[in-house]
């Protein structure tokens, strides 16, 4: 079995940004299921959101750990170019992922932006993202073919309701198609060994959830949120030595962040 590195910004924590790294366990099996149990990583507190910020945690990885660059799997962000950037600086022969649900995000702002109907806007969502026939379940052989296919629907569709060339389907093709196909889609998660749906950011963002829980949804300066965090990644510690106390079972009951 195999885990993506998940990275993700939180904020609201305080005057500062929190940098959250998740991982899959995969020593360990969430009791009653086939899936592994999420855990936070590395964290760094960051005061601005830039690349050679983010840098600085990924090359304190890399001495801490050696040969993670070359072994890392995958890692998978939203669609935040800085963060993307460094950790394709840093990890070269990882596999970039982006999230499905911040580009259906943007999506759905730029087809409200053009001022499309709701039910026009539903329809093209649907036409991407619903499973199990949307676009980014489609086979590797049959993607383009059916973008192309969806793309020409979408002009016919935009031309009934406003005047002027169409435009989404201009800019799907250059903000999203490429990235789709290549970071995001079911096949790409299927020949990495990660699961059979396209990626999404719900470990990272549930983690970033767990986090603002644990300090009661309340900001605070950065030397008493440094305490809260101890306190939850030796919550952490915990579970993870008393799930080896049980070897060879390797149960966990239930899951945090998830």
């Amino acid at each position: 079995m195999v885990s993506e590195l998940g990275a993700d910004i939180t904020f609201q924590l305080g005057p500062f940004y929190l940098l959250v790294t998740t991982y899959k366990n995969t020593l360990f099996k969430v009791k009653g299921t086939n899936h592994s149990p999420s855990f936070l990583g590395p964290v760094m507190i960051c005061m601005t959101k830039e690349e050679h910020t983010y840098l600085s945690l990924m090359h304190c990885l890399l001495r801490e750990v050696p040969g993670f660059s070359q072994y890392l799997h995958a890692y998978g962000t939203d669609n935040e170019a800085a963060l993307v950037n460094a950790l394709a600086a840093a990890f070269h022969n990882g596999k970039g992922l982006l999230c499905y649900i911040h580009i259906k995000k943007n999506i759905s702002f730029k087809l409200q932006k053009l001022g499309l109907s709701v039910e026009a806007r539903e329809e093209i969502c649907r036409d991407i993202f619903s499973k199990p026939n949307g676009l980014l379940w489609k086979e590797p052989t049959k993607f383009l073919d059916t973008a192309r296919g969806l793309m020409k629907k979408w002009d016919e569709l935009e031309a009934k309701e406003r005047r002027g060339t169409p435009q989404f389907s201009t800019y799907f093709k250059k903000q999203h198609l490429d990235a789709l196909k290549t970071k995001t889609a079911k096949f790409v998660m299927q020949d990495l060994g990660l699961g059979e749906d396209p990626y999404c950011q719900n470990i990272p963002e549930s983690i970033n959830n767990l986090i603002k829980d644990w300090v009661n949804f309340l900001p605070s300066e950065i030397d008493s949120f440094i305490l809260s965090l101890h306190d939850l990644v030796q919550s952490f510690a915990t579970e993870d030595t008393e799930a080896y106390m049980v070897w060879p079972i390797r149960q966990v009951e239930g899951e945090r962040g998830t």
